[in-house]
């Protein structure tokens, strides 16, 4: 085998482990979301606290209302009662009273409001309480299966790792550093080839007389335009 096409094989062997782990992690990271089981639950503990905060405002606009109720009552009792004379006092009474109608008629509308929201949070915590019940029990068969994908998968990954050292022990260390060096900002593309004059990996034409030197040479040349190893597309 060639040099040209030992790094291609490599090449392709690098692509296949980047595949691999690209999975591995993929299925990593289904764990750790388990399946929108994370995402479910924290959507039931907001709906949860959305329903309680719901509750204690309406429970604390009640209290309010009571007391407001109670005042009104108070304040009609004396000015319907006869026993203020002084009109100064009277007109400041009907001010206060006028004031806490208007307190009582915004909590007496405020309530209902809130009680909705309440009602609204209960039923969507209903929803996706049920929604979390089923996923847990998909979620119980998924990760078995989970489980035994990444065992295939890093176990065709160590065989592939072995067989990487096996292809690289068949080129030179100055081209397999170079390559090593390509790979970690263009994975797939260290060595490509020359096609109409245009290298594959930057698509820049390349001067004849670096075309002629990559047409005749041996080994792959070390492209001008991007630094990748170059072949000739035969």
């Amino acid at each position: 085998m060639t040099l040209s096409n030992s790094l291609i094989s490599l090449q392709q062997t690098d692509l296949q482990l980047l595949e691999k782990k690209q999975t591995f992690v993929t299925l990593q990271n289904e764990i750790q979301s388990q399946g929108g089981l994370v995402k479910l639950r924290e959507q039931c503990e907001k709906q949860k606290q959305q329903e309680l905060e719901a509750k204690v405002e309406v429970a604390r606009l009640q209290s309010e209302l009571n007391i407001l109720k109670s005042k009104v009552s108070e304040i009609e009792q004396r000015l319907y009662g006869g026993s203020i004379t002084n009109v100064k006092e009277l007109n400041a009474i009907e001010v206060e009273y006028a004031s806490i109608r208007r307190d009582l008629a915004q909590v007496e509308e405020s309530i209902p409001s809130n009680e909705k929201l309440a009602a609204e949070a209960n039923e969507k915590l209903s929803e996706y309480s049920k929604q979390l019940k089923e996923t847990e029990q998909d979620w119980k068969l998924r990760l078995v299966k989970i489980h035994g994908q990444a065992k295939i998968i890093m176990d065709e990954y160590n065989k592939m790792l072995l067989e990487r050292k096996k292809e690289q022990s068949n080129i030179t260390k100055e081209f397999l550093d170079h390559y090593n060096r390509i790979s970690k900002s263009n994975p797939g593309s260290a060595i490509v080839k020359v096609d109409r004059g245009v290298c594959q990996g930057c698509l820049v034409k390349l001067p004849m007389s670096e075309l002629n030197k990559i047409r005749l040479a041996e080994n792959p040349i070390i492209g001008s335009c991007c630094n990748r190893l170059l072949i000739f597309s035969n």
